[in-house]
């Protein structure tokens, strides 16, 4: 049985709060390209935002992050600062593209000490970069990361830790070894993200994947360790939920698609919202104290799914272990 968890939570110190949903990039796969359930697009009104994080100030942790490009809000500078300058750390977590960043956002970046930055890159030419992230540029790419490095020198700082992303595809197997050196070149983690999508690779080019990942896509780790790739977000309507550019909740990263939970935070009371009868039931859901129910998002989610059939479901352990991972930025 799963250990006791208590269905109602006190306001979070930390959330996911998403600055727009718009992205300048036509990636082919990009879930922020579905329409079934969010098709509203739009930026996160600046107002909102501070009115959000000075009305509750027990958080102290924000990860930027969501389906669009952060980059593209014209006043991300000033949302950088205005947690800064409370004491709220600032990470940049779901693979920002970095194409189309201003001079004043990559300083604020740096200035006012963002924990990290992930960028999505999955290629270390031009050519490769351009056959996924379609509309994108690499040598932009590497100027901004350049200039971040030129920053953190200037102000003798060693964040935000850069981290080169990497999702292996056919498309960009060959140049798995090309992007990991150029990383060390940039300063940067290199990081590989499993493919969510069957990809046609040979056996040499799975067992590459394997030297960086350990696991050749994520059906093979889900396979070999009876969990989905991104169990770990589970815990998040608990301790860190995901809010979109409007004030709705989502509940995790993985919530693309699956609709909404009752309630807006920046018209709502944030308990209420959080402890909303469908965000409780979500909740038991995930301790497998209560069967799928198709009106909450959870039960649409491959997560979720792959927790039913192997019945590993979230416990109070999974829950602490976020929590000190956040306490001690390491998410």
């Amino acid at each position: 049985m799963p250990n006791e968890i208590k269905q109602t939570v006190p306001l979070p110190k930390s959330v996911g709060l998403e600055p727009t949903s718009v992205c300048n990039l036509s990636c082919p796969k990009c879930p922020a390209r579905s329409v079934n359930q969010h098709p509203e697009k739009g930026f996160m009104a600046l107002n909102d935002y501070r009115d959000f994080l000075t009305r509750y100030p027990v958080i102290r942790k924000v990860y930027l992050r969501g389906r669009g490009e952060l980059f593209l809000h014209e006043n991300l500078a000033e949302m950088i600062q205005f947690a800064a300058e409370r004491g709220i750390a600032i990470t940049i977590a779901n693979g920002t593209n970095l194409n189309d960043a201003t001079d004043e956002a990559l300083e604020a970046v740096v200035r006012f000490g963002v924990k990290a930055v992930r960028c999505a890159v999955d290629g270390a030419t031009r050519r490769t970069y351009e056959k996924y992230r379609v509309g994108g540029d690499l040598r932009k790419v590497i100027r901004n990361i350049k200039r971040i490095n030129e920053l953190k020198h200037k102000y003798c700082s060693p964040f935000p830790l850069l981290i080169f992303q990497f999702i292996p595809m056919a498309c960009n197997i060959h140049e798995i070894d090309q992007a990991a050196l150029l990383a060390q070149m940039l300063k940067m983690k290199f990081e590989i993200r499993l493919n969510r999508f069957p990809e046609k690779l040979s056996p040499v080019e799975r067992e590459k994947i394997r030297r960086y990942a350990g696991y050749a896509d994520r059906a093979e780790y889900l396979h070999k360790t009876k969990c989905h790739f991104f169990r770990q977000l589970c815990p998040q309507p608990w301790i860190s939920p995901r809010i979109t550019w409007d004030g709705r909740i989502i509940g995790c990263t993985c919530n693309n698609d699956f609709g909404y939970f009752p309630g807006n935070v920046f018209t709502d009371d944030l308990r209420e919202s959080l402890n909303s009868e469908a965000l409780i039931y979500a909740r038991e859901m995930l301790m497998g104290k209560k069967p799928p129910r198709k009106d909450v998002p959870c039960c649409h989610c491959d997560c979720y799914q792959a927790m039913c059939h192997y019945k590993n479901w979230i416990t109070e352990d999974d829950i602490n272990n976020r929590i000190m991972m956040i306490e001690q930025d390491l998410v």
